[in-house]
């Protein structure tokens, strides 16, 4: 029999999005090569896999890993898909060219600088305090509608208790605040880093 070190470990990860935005599960071994789709049946299990292979530590004693960072849209929320269209119906009213796939090449930038980016490439100046305003207000509804990413949000779940845990957005805290409340998420979380904060 393998020693334990060597055994295979099944770990959990997200896959890309489906058109409705399910992720799909992977089964990979611990050498990192990929094994078959997760059944059904392994699903339920999976999440505790991954949290224990986490929980490993080193010959010290000493744990591998002390904390785990989350990001927020489009890892632990689903929110992605309503920040595009939010964006390209607000850039439509205000004379500014964006389409979808635009859009996601600048993801991870602070909604400040997406505006600037956009302005400055396009040569369209901008009421950036008008732009927000009516961004806002387009969005109301449909960010109601934001569920939790399944496997990750699980994965959180799992860890929690275990790991010292946070979010890392580049988003507005109180849009980070509202997504987590509204998936019961944010009590799993110790500390949030949102834009305002850097």
């Amino acid at each position: 029999m393998e020693p334990p070190t060597r055994q295979r470990s099944r770990l959990l990860l997200a896959n890309g999005a489906s058109t409705d935005h399910d992720r799909e599960l992977a089964a990979f071994d611990d050498a990192g090569a990929a094994s078959a789709p997760l059944t059904a049946q392994d699903k339920g299990l999976t999440e505790q896999a991954f949290v224990a292979h986490m929980a490993a530590t080193r010959p010290s004693g000493d744990p591998v890993i002390e904390g785990l960072l989350f990001d927020c849209d489009g890892t632990l929320v689903n929110s992605m898909p309503v920040w595009a269209c939010n964006w390209v119906e607000t850039c439509a009213e205000f004379g500014l060219d964006l389409d979808e796939a635009r859009f996601y090449q600048l993801a991870g930038m602070t909604v400040e600088e997406t505006l600037q980016r956009l302005c400055t490439e396009q040569g369209v100046q901008v009421d950036a305090e008008a732009f927000f305003a009516r961004k806002d207000e387009l969005a109301a509804d449909a960010v109601k509608r934001v569920t939790e990413i399944y496997p990750v949000a699980q994965i959180a779940r799992e860890a929690h208790g275990k790991f010292k845990m946070g979010v890392v957005s580049s988003g507005p805290r109180s849009m980070v605040e509202q997504f987590l409340e509204q998936t019961n998420l944010r009590h799993l979380f110790e500390v949030l880093v949102c834009a305002e904060d850097v």
